[in-house]
């Protein structure tokens, strides 16, 4: 027993057999482990990919709120226009009106009825 032990001792057979359940499993391990990395990789693609989907329709959705408030605005403008356009036809008839039911020649200073029965004609 004094002898140091050799390696002639064990048996080189069962070392390598002994190592290759290690390896295998070592392997299968590694595979889960890239297979895992993969899931992980198409997960992060796919929410990516879905986050780029969702800005997209929000840019969709914000260029059509723009362009209805566009089309509310071109219509604001053109309510405010005919409604100006019917003041200043409505005044311009209403100065017609009076310059020729007073018979005054300037529509700005307009002379009612009772001021011209007050005229003395010579």
């Amino acid at each position: 027993m004094g002898a140091p032990q050799t390696c002639e001792s064990l048996d080189p057979m069962q070392s390598v057999q002994d190592d290759s359940p290690p390896v295998k499993e070592e392997e299968e391990e590694q595979e889960e482990e890239e297979e895992e990395e993969e899931e992980v990789e198409e997960e992060e693609e796919e929410e990516e990919e879905e986050e780029e989907e969702e800005e997209e329709e929000e840019e969709e959705e914000e260029e059509e709120e723009e362009e209805e408030e566009k089309k509310k605005k071109k219509k604001k403008k053109k309510r405010r226009r005919r409604r100006r356009r019917r003041r200043r036809k409505k005044k311009r008839n209403q100065q017609l009106i009076g310059k020729f039911s007073t018979g005054n020649a300037n529509p700005q200073s307009p002379v009612g009825f009772s001021e011209l029965k007050t005229v003395t004609v010579w």
